[in-house]
């Protein structure tokens, strides 16, 4: 099984754009490490050193849930030779984490909203009918294996199985001389 992306410029250099899509995803992921990092000791003083409460408690599962999902996605995006099982599996666990990050994070939002309207109990249940929404759709969404609703996508993902027989396996040795390539043409 491989992802092809409906899209022109995605078609036309596949490894290029795969090597540019861990670039700006590995740059990502530094930037928010080093502000997990310089923020730690402001955490541990506010949060770890004080009783525990449930805002505290959305605070920690969403910075952790968020740490965890950066790991498992540069895990899974970066080269390797795992089975499709195993590639199945990494994604699930990504999307889990992803998921709690993205239900804390709204969770922390609507509570922000509530105190900004001086803990209007409308405009609280109105913010949680969107959230638990969304939530649904995206649910929906990854066990339909349509895409993320909402996501911004350049374009449509599509997932083909590969082909049985030689035809199949002249396709992937293609993909995997066109890789080989790619990576020589990188090296100085």
């Amino acid at each position: 099984m491989r992802c092809v992306w409906d899209s022109e410029p995605w078609q036309q250099n596949e490894a290029e754009a795969w090597m540019i899509g861990n670039y700006a995803t590995a740059s990502a992921s530094a930037l928010w490490i080093v502000d997990h990092i310089e923020t730690l000791p402001t955490e541990l003083n506010s949060i770890w050193r004080k009783e525990f409460t449930g805002t505290s408690v959305l605070f920690l599962v969403n910075r952790y849930m968020f740490l965890l999902f950066i790991v498992m996605e540069g895990f899974q995006n970066f080269p390797g030779d795992g089975s499709d099982m195993q590639c199945h599996t990494v994604n699930i666990i990504t999307t889990v984490f992803q998921s709690l990050a993205l239900v804390t994070t709204n969770a922390l939002f609507a509570l922000r909203v509530y105190a900004i309207y001086n803990k209007n109990k409308v405009i609280l249940g109105v913010t949680f009918v969107f959230i638990i929404s969304r939530f649904v759709f995206d649910i929906l969404s990854t066990v339909l294996a349509l895409g993320n609703i909402g996501a911004p996508l350049d374009g449509e993902i599509f997932i083909e199985e590969e082909e049985e027989g030689e035809e199949g396996e002249m396709e992937m040795e293609n993909i995997k001389e066109d890789h080989e390539r790619f990576y020589e043409a990188q090296r100085p």
